[in-house]
């Protein structure tokens, strides 16, 4: 299948209706579990605008995860040379990224991804919904995940990352709520 027939991809106008192309970005994730279902909340809950969607989200993930110089590849395998191209990833310390991720930000540079680098973990995307944030940490997210899981507004993130399945990292119910709530997007 050629990439101008992908479900979804529009270019320029409608030439029967004279719409407004739909924009789509595709952006590639670390995660298996947590960036891909926030992704999926922003979408569904921003996407449409006076009625259309103005925008879809063409995702690219694994199971078990991707490293970062795997996200810029596989977002440049899949992405036309001018579509809009991201990638998600964190510095996460315990698995020893520092070497590969100014490698994977010079080749996103160099191929017009643009980059969405968490420090230290994605979480902190999470816990910014509820509070600021500025330490880093150490490279290390045991605090960003206390501070997220303690949050008075930050409804069923208590067992966040401790239970098995949706209830582990997943962003769904009351989560997802309480992501969206008034004025935290």
């Amino acid at each position: 299948m050629n990439r101008e027939s992908l479900p979804g991809r529009l270019v320029g106008r409608s030439a029967r209706t004279g719409n407004r192309a739909q924009r789509v970005v595709y952006v590639a994730h670390e995660g298996e579990k947590t960036e891909k279902d926030y992704l999926q909340l922003l979408e569904r809950a921003y996407r449409t605008r006076e009625g259309k969607s103005s925008f879809r989200l063409v995702l690219m993930g694994a199971a078990g995860g991707l490293r970062p110089m795997a996200t810029v590849d596989r977002v440049l395998e899949e992405a036309g040379p001018h579509d809009e191209k991201w990638v998600l990833f964190d510095r996460d310390a315990a698995d020893n990224r520092d070497a590969e991720i100014p490698r994977a930000m010079r080749k996103a540079a160099e191929n017009g991804v643009q980059v969405a680098l968490s420090h230290p973990s994605f979480e902190l995307w999470l816990l910014l919904h509820f509070k600021p944030w500025t330490s880093p940490e150490s490279g290390l997210d045991g605090e960003i995940k206390k501070q997220l899981r303690q949050h008075k507004d930050a409804k069923g993130f208590k067992e966040y990352d401790r239970a098995s399945g949706e209830r582990g990292k997943g962003l769904d119910g009351q989560r997802a709520e309480s992501l969206l709530g008034r004025g935290r997007v």
